[in-house]
């Protein structure tokens, strides 16, 4: 997105690569505005990616080494006058794959997805750039009825296999007066973002005999939606209702570049139309452009698509979520613990709320979400994304699992503390399924079953379970040769003798209890009481670890 700083992370996860001792190319594939050389601080307007393509020096003439910071570069090179063209062609390929077998990693830094077409085109020559689309959608039960994937009657879905289709409506457009060539000599991001005065611009009232003319001749055109020079445009939009906005705000944008490749905004519309798209739901950032998209529609005679703008999803109240701050995708959310189920409900209700009876329900499975679902719920105002109440929905799914399916996606996270295979991971799991937020919180909460930690006399005082190293010697004492004589060992037969014992001793089961699970443990906080520890730990390394303890508080 613009703004978002992606060189910049680009920059930043190339360098963390190569600190780790990998070999990385990153490669500056903004062939418009480059801009990786000011982070690096390397040379502006030396041979690159462009010169590379049309065959002006060899890859390895463009590449630069940056010793000091492990890295190499190539830079973006001579700019071209047709970059998506120029990116399109087989010598892009050739040249990533040439990459891929000199270093381990190749990181593309690409111009911005909603303003031109190149990051499309350079998404091609990503390994698994869709991929991780298709995986996301199908691990969250989200199936699609035509796509690139599975076809459909409307094929292709890839816009650079539309090229053709685009010319021809642009053209169209053209005869019906809702567009125009444009000869005019602008820099490429003039033609891109539509930054021009339009009123100074001679071609916009060229006569339309005269412009194709000058088209037959070869003289290089792009072609530019004519907005109203006067009025206003209204459209409405399902969320913030009608909207209007003076059409003298609004400027003749770029459909059709000088290359031949449509702009984001012009194939955006082609597309929903001839694919029979009826909703268009995209982030209210793009209220600004659904003029246009309104104009675009009426020109052609179209039916306009219902809109649906959303506002976007917030860290806090004053910054939207960004990978740059480090905000999570759902594959770092999985990474971090949280299950795909947990993740699809809340990401569902931030922004929307189901309504009547329904109205105070949080907890979805997909199949509830698709029947409660309407876009009246959807709310004006932006969405915070709170950590804690992920956390929460999380919770609430760990524990609502089949003990089996629990200790199922468990035992991986166990596996990463206790790696003797004579702790079972299922009793072990049993102990976790109340106690859990995130599965990335078991491991730390389980360590203590491979190795005991060192931990201090002083967790063995407890007000609540009035408990102090004295006390604790004679539980201990006391606790040692009971246990020793137990002939089964059981979750029932050490429960029953504890308590037993502490009965004996004229003390709450707890001053008995604490003593012997800080012994057993070595922690404050464990997962599962005194008696599911020693009974997982086994005899002989309960006996151990509790005349361990009473060795450490004789000791003092």
């Amino acid at each position: 997105m613009p703004e978002e700083s992606k060189s910049n992370v680009a920059v930043n996860l190339a360098m963390t690569m190569a600190e780790s001792g990998k070999k990385v190319a990153l490669v500056d594939c903004d062939l418009r505005k480059p801009v990786l050389h000011r982070y690096l601080k390397a040379g502006h307007n030396v041979k690159g990616v462009s010169n590379v393509l049309s065959n002006q020096c060899t890859l390895d003439e463009a590449l630069h080494e940056l010793k000091e910071m492990n890295l190499t570069f190539l830079p973006a090179g001579t700019p071209p006058p047709n970059p998506s063209e120029m990116l399109s062609q087989p010598q892009m390929q050739a040249m990533v794959d040439t990459l891929r077998q000199k270093f381990d990693f190749v990181i593309l830094d690409a111009p911005p997805v909603s303003v031109v077409t190149d990051a499309a085109v350079i998404g091609r020559y990503v390994d698994g750039a869709v991929d991780v689309i298709y995986r996301t959608m199908a691990e969250c039960g989200l199936t699609h009825d035509e796509g690139p994937d599975v076809g459909g009657p409307v094929a292709p879905y890839i816009q650079s296999q539309r090229r053709d289709t685009y010319g021809k409506y642009a053209r169209l457009l053209v005869e019906k007066g809702g567009a125009y060539y444009c000869f005019c000599e602008k820099t490429e991001s003039e033609e891109d973002s539509g930054e021009f005065d339009r009123a100074a611009d001679p071609c916009r009232d060229l006569p339309l005999e005269e412009a194709e003319r000058r088209v037959a001749a070869g003289e290089p055109y792009v072609i530019r939606q004519r907005i109203p020079a006067e009025g206003v445009t209204t459209f409405h939009d399902a969320i913030f209702g009608d909207i209007t906005v003076e059409n003298s705000t609004l400027d003749d944008q770029v459909l059709m570049k000088r290359d031949g490749l449509p702009t984001y905004n012009f194939a955006n519309v082609i597309d929903d139309h001839l694919m029979g798209i009826t909703h268009v739901v995209r982030g209210s950032e793009y209220l600004s452009s659904a003029p246009k998209y309104d104009l675009l529609y009426h020109a052609f005679g179209w039916e306009v698509p219902t809109y649906v703008h959303c506002s976007p999803v917030m860290r806090d109240a004053q910054n939207k979520m960004s990978k740059r701050h480090g905000d999570p995708s759902y594959e770092d959310l999985k990474a971090q613990g949280y299950l795909t189920e947990a993740i699809l409900n809340y990401v569902a209700l931030l922004g929307w709320s189901p309504k009547g009876e329904l109205a105070e329900q949080e907890i979805f499975d997909l199949e509830g979400l698709t029947r409660a679902f309407d876009i009246t719920g959807i709310s004006k105002s932006p969405a915070i994304f709170d950590r804690a109440k992920l956390d929460h929905f999380n919770a609430v799914y760990l524990r609502g699992m089949e003990p089996a399916a629990f200790a199922k996606v468990a035992e991986p996270y166990i596996r990463q503390a206790v790696r003797n295979p004579a702790y079972d991971a299922a009793a072990i799991a049993a102990l976790l399924q109340a106690r859990c937020e995130r599965l990335t919180e078991i491991p730390e909460k389980v360590d203590f079953f491979d190795v005991l930690p060192d931990y201090p006399v002083d967790f063995y005082t407890n007000k609540k379970s009035k408990t102090n190293p004295q006390v604790c010697t004679r539980m201990l004492q006391a606790a040692i040769p009971a246990l020793e004589v137990l002939t089964e060992w059981t979750d029932e037969s050490i429960h029953d003798t504890l308590v037993e014992l502490a009965a004996s001793l004229e003390v709450k089961n707890a001053t008995l209890m604490w003593p012997v699970r800080i012994a057993a443990a070595g922690k404050l906080v464990t997962p599962g009481g005194a008696v599911e520890i020693c009974r997982i730990l086994g005899r002989d390394e309960t006996l151990r670890r509790l005349r361990s303890g009473l060795g450490k508080l004789t000791a003092c």
